[in-house]
């Protein structure tokens, strides 16, 4: 009975262990694709499948680094999450949370086209991950958490209009999705993890006076490394 229970064990290590690199591998075959939504997503402009595998009409540079990244991305998650029915939703995450960074870095914009498809899906994926399971809890929960998020940024986007924008509220309520899957500790710490690596990012450019206190910066991207930075460092920080 012990041996066959270690041998459980082992088998359940080598799997989470073996997920990792081929999961980076569908994050590096992806990014081709990725990058090319970081330029098409980025305008209002009709949207084909033609070419888009190839990366069209991203340049080459772009198409190395957004894959490299793509690939960084996933196998981190891949390493947190294991080999669980909840992974193919935090790699979604991982994808849509890229394209969404470089878009908004560059644009200062959130378009729906990327995040409305991502909660539909990701809700999706978190219900067969539940399905599976027999956690529908953990599902309950993220929906719960993504509309707690959605209205605490919706309050803050009425309080300073200026400096909080509407595609950072439907990006709060995304993330808050996922992270609610997880607990309420990683919803917590990812929205704290999030303002607070936007302030650093804002103390910084006026340090270099790259911005002024009325220069708008992007918020989307903290928001993503705060929720990533909680996925990664919450199993340390809140089960011990």
């Amino acid at each position: 009975m012990v041996a066959s229970v270690g041998l459980h064990a082992m088998a359940l290590i080598l799997s989470d262990v073996a997920v990792v690199p081929a999961v980076a591998v569908v994050g590096l075959l992806l990014g081709p694709m990725l990058a090319a939504l970081t330029h098409r997503a980025s305008t209002d402009a009709p949207m084909s499948i033609r070419g888009l595998l190839r990366g069209v009409p991203a340049p080459t540079r772009r198409i190395t680094w957004i894959s490299a990244a793509s690939a960084a991305v996933f196998a981190v998650l891949a390493a947190v999450i294991g080999a669980e029915a909840a992974l193919p939703a935090f790699l979604l995450m991982g994808a849509a949370g890229l394209v969404l960074a470089v878009i908004d870095t560059e644009h200062h914009r959130l378009p729906d086209r990327v995040v409305l498809p991502t909660y539909v899906l990701g809700a999706t994926l978190l219900l067969l991950a539940a399905t599976l399971t027999g956690d529908f809890t953990a599902w309950l929960r993220s929906l719960f958490a993504a509309a707690v998020v959605f209205a605490v940024f919706f309050g803050l986007a009425l309080i300073s209009p200026e400096g909080f924008g509407f595609g950072d509220v439907k990006l709060g309520g995304l993330l808050g999705m996922f992270l609610g899957w997880l607990g309420w500790g990683y919803v917590v710490l990812g929205v704290v993890a999030g303002f607070l690596l936007g302030a650093v990012v804002s103390v910084l450019l006026i340090a270099l006076r790259r911005a002024s206190l009325r220069t708008p910066v992007p918020f989307g991207p903290a928001l993503l490394a705060g929720a990533m930075a909680a996925v990664v460092a919450g199993p340390e920080l809140l089960l011990t």
